[in-house]
């Protein structure tokens, strides 16, 4: 998992998308042991910006599943997605509460 989680955030980091990591792994870093076997990650990326990361993500030898190569988007609640236009913040102000936490792998 450390090797995807540095791949994943190098990416990120690269093409300069704000990120978080999220679920087990996150709550490990917090000092609560739990197991995990998979990697949750937040992602503010523009709906035109997609394809461009999706093919940069396979391009490291992950796959993208279909739904959201069509465009599938998460809503929260049933609610739409945020919306953010170019010139807004990203990442969400809820992103500033959150603590930042370096790992070396």
């Amino acid at each position: 998992m450390t090797k995807v989680i540095h791949e994943l955030v190098g990416l990120f980091d690269r093409l300069q998308l704000p990120h978080a990591i999220m679920g087990g792994i996150a709550v490990r870093a917090h000092g609560l042991p739990r197991p995990t076997f998979d990697v949750d990650f937040v992602v503010a990326v523009l709906r035109d910006r997609l394809a461009g990361l999706f093919a940069a993500i396979e391009s490291l030898g992950y796959t993208v599943p279909e739904q959201y190569r069509g465009g599938w988007i998460d809503s929260v609640g049933g609610g739409p997605p945020g919306k953010s236009g170019r010139n807004s913040q990203i990442p969400h102000p809820s992103f500033a509460r959150l603590p930042h936490v370096h790992g070396d792998g």
